[in-house]
This record gives C-alpha cells, sequence and structure tokens, in this order.
C-alpha cells in the first residue's frame, strides 16, 4: 500500500506489478492512486470553492467527524447542498443526537430532516435506499474485511492473557500493539481494542465502503469528507483490495471462457503455508498469459472502461489553522461486477469458477516464481465464521498484512464481522 508520504501520482509498491501497465505515452496508469499528504492550511471560503467547482453530480459522503462541535462556514453548506450529500447508516445513527438539537449547523441540520422521506432531496439517506441484494452481501464483506484489522487486537490480548493468566497492562499492551504491525496498525489496533463494544465499531470502515460502492453504482466522482485519520486509512486499504480483486475477477472472466489455453500446475502439497490458505487438493496455478509480467494487468483489464474518481479528503485543525490532505483512488464503474459477484458467491472474486476463487497476488510461502502464476483454488476460511458472507484466509492476510515486497504470512486470526 503506498503510505501517506508517497508523492502524488505514484502507482502502490503492493501492485507494482500489477497495476503498471504500459499504457500509450502520456496516459495514466490505471486503478492508481493520487497522494496530497502535504497538510496544506485551507480556509472555509477556500474550502467552498473546491466544492462549489465540483461536477453537480459529485456526491459527497459526510462523516460524522467532518461536522463536529463547531459552527462550519455557511458558504460550505451552500456548496454541498448545491451537490448531492449522502449519510451513511452509522453517521446517521451517531448524528441523531445534533439532529434532534443541534448545537452547531442548525441550518445544516434542518436541510438533513428534510431529506427524510423526500424522494426528490439532493441529499441520499443510506437507509432510505433500497441498494440490491448483492452491494448489500458485498458491502458486508468488504466493512468485516477492513474491520478486522482493529478486530486483530482481540486476538493478540487473547494470547497475551492465556500466556500469562492476566490482561496486559498500559506499557504491556502498547508494545503488543507496537510489535503487530506498523504506526498506522498501532494505532487502529489500540483503536479497536478500546471501541469493540461500542455500537457504531464498524461506522469508519462503512462510511468508506458506502463511498466506494455508492461512487461505483452511480458511475461519478466521490467525495468522503472527514476530520478521522482513521478513514483515509481503511480507504487506503479499501482502494488495494479493490484493485488485487477487481484484477482477479477480470482474469477469471478469461479463464473460464477458455480453460484449456492456459498453462497450469498442479497446486504444492504438503506445505503449512499453503495448506493454511488453500485446500491444495482442489486448487491450481495457472500461468499467467504474458512474457512480461509487467503488462499483466493491460493483458486482463477491459479496454472498454469507466474512470470513476473516489477522493477522501481528511480536514484537521481547528477554523483559522484548518489543514487538508486527501487520496484520490481511480476506480471503474465495471467494478460494479466484482460487487456484484461478491454477493452472489457471498465473498468470492468470480462467480464463474464453480464455487472456486481467484487471487492474482500475495501468496503464501511455498509457490515457486509467484509473479508467474495465478491461483484458482478452493479457500480455506476461519472455522469460527458463521453465517453471512464468508472471508478466505487470505483476504484476511491481504488486509491485516503490508506487503510491498513478497512476505510470508502468519496463520491469520478469524474475525467477527458485520451483520
Amino acid at each position: 500500500m503506498s503510505d501517506a508520504n508517497s508523492g502524488a501520482r505514484k502507482v502502490k509498491p503492493v501492485l507494482r506489478e500489477l497495476s503498471q501497465a504500459k499504457l500509450h505515452p502520456g496516459e495514466p496508469t490505471r486503478l492508481f492512486s493520487e497522494h496530497d499528504s502535504q497538510r496544506q492550511v485551507i480556509s472555509y471560503s477556500e474550502l467552498a470553492a473546491i466544492i462549489d467547482r465540483q461536477s453537480r453530480h459529485t456526491i459527497f459522503v459526510l462523516d460524522n467527524s467532518f461536522i463536529g462541535r463547531h459552527e462550519i462556514d455557511q458558504p460550505v453548506w451552500d456548496a454541498l447542498f448545491n451537490k448531492r450529500v449522502a449519510i451513511p447508516y452509522f453517521v446517521w445513527q451517531e448524528l441523531q443526537e445534533w439532529l434532534n438539537k443541534p448545537f452547531a449547523n442548525a441550518d445544516a441540520a434542518k436541510q438533513i430532516q428534510q431529506a427524510v422521506g423526500c424522494s426528490s432531496s439532493h441529499i441520499i439517506l443510506d437507509h432510505e435506499t433500497p441498494f440490491p441484494s448483492d452491494y448489500m452481501k458485498a458491502r458486508q464483506y468488504y466493512v468485516t474485511l477492513l474491520s478486522s484489522r482493529k478486530q486483530r487486537s482481540l486476538n493478540l490480548v487473547e494470547k497475551f492473557s492465556a500466556e500469562y493468566g492476566r490482561l496486559p497492562d498500559a506499557v504491556e499492551m502498547n508494545r503488543l500493539f507496537q510489535r503487530a504491525g506498523n504506526d498506522r496498525d498501532f494505532h487502529l489496533l489500540r483503536k479497536g481494542y478500546n471501541e469493540y463494544k461500542k455500537q457504531n465499531f464498524f461506522a469508519d470502515e462503512d462510511v468508506v465502503v458506502f463511498a466506494v460502492m455508492i461512487a461505483i453504482i452511480a458511475g461519478c466522482e466521490t467525495v468522503i469528507l472527514t476530520r478521522d485519520g482513521d478513514i483515509l486509512d481503511q480507504f487506503c486499504k479499501c482502494t488495494d483490495l479493490l484493485t488485487v480483486q477487481y484484477l482477479a475477477m477480470q482474469f477469471a472472466k478469461q479463464y473460464a471462457a477458455r480453460p484449456d489455453s492456459y498453462a497450469t500446475s498442479p497446486m504444492p502439497r504438503g506445505i503449512p503455508e499453503i495448506e493454511a490458505y488453500f485446500n491444495s487438493a482442489k486448487s491450481l496455478l495457472v500461468r499467467k498469459p504474458v512474457i512480461d509480467l509487467d503488462t499483466f494487468a493491460e493483458a486482463v483489464l477491459p479496454s472498454e472502461h469507466q474512470v470513476v474518481p473516489i477522493t477522501c479528503v481528511l480536514l484537521g485543525g481547528p477554523p483559522g489553522q484548518m489543514t487538508r490532505s486527501f487520496v484520490r483512488y481511480f476506480a471503474e464503474k465495471e467494478m460494479m461486477e466484482l460487487l456484484e459477484a461478491k454477493g452472489q458467491t457471498l465473498g468470492l472474486n468470480s462467480n464463474r469458477l464453480g464455487g472456486r476463487n481467484c487471487h492474482v497476488t500475495g501468496f503464501p510461502k511455498g509457490i515457486e516464481n509467484p509473479r508467474e502464476w495465478v491461483v484458482i483454488c478452493e479457500d480455506n476460511y476461519p472455522s469460527s465464521q458463521q453465517g453471512g458472507v464468508r472471508i478466505p484466509q487470505l483476504d484476511y492476510a491481504h488486509a491485516n498484512f503490508h506487503f510491498g515486497t513478497r512476505r510470508r504470512f502468519a496463520t491469520p486470526a478469524s474475525s467477527g464481522g458485520i451483520s
């Protein structure tokens, strides 16, 4: 994944071998992320002007933290309500106190309240929007997967308690979380442990997934406005996962149409790392159909596509000292097919492989020359998963580990999910 210090218009290191397709000169790389992490100082009048310049079709997804407990200058609200504003389910729940008794931004609260039950309003209320069941299952899958990054803290504490017969103290807790990942992971793990009993535990992840889903379905630019850095981090992870799985879905479509035209090899057996993730007896390796492996993405992506920019804008600081940074991801309208497959199969990247899954990168140790292969497999799943979508072990590994270069995975812990 590209970290917050990456320069603008860079391909994600995690996906360099996949998404840095050799396109025509001057054409931007597909499925890339654009970063502006300089935290530029911005006023509310400048923010209003930026919003005002966007297409009238742009959808602005509001996070609860964006509204906060201070007045936002009216021109910002005027600019927003001249576009389309969307409020995810958990954000709607968190806003109830403010909507019933506004402590700031009373006019905005009134406009949002007036949108209830109004089909002609420019304000999209998630809980009143009848999304098809396939998309809701796909949403459940991605929210559950992203939230596993926080829920891993519970497994870490449980293992500590089993070894020492007690809960870790504050210093031991910090050390436990620091050893489990990088600085971003540490913050998410600590937040997950402190908030796992709260009703809005899935709110951050749901804001991100809702924004991605509504952008792809509507096929128009979508912008998340937040003051919560965790939402920006989960947005980056979500777009990493989308890129990998979209490429897998496209390859699976081509493979399913002409399976005999691909060179294959049996999945290695008896290797613990492989057996942890796949039923090796029902899995195989498929050689990528390119000589230059850097052209794999170009070979599988559809030539006809519609770009859908999705941006997460992170604001910080009080009025007068407010800063702005952002990450913009260039999704594709054709990702609708991936969302549909996720919903129809309850979590697989493709519905064309007779119940098997497709993975194009991030393999466990044991597969020689992994860049040369795609895996068509029967996945293994955590034994504790119950009902709803089923998330493969490998998907949990992709969500919980950063693999800018190939690295060995620890056996992933099971995780709960959104219901």
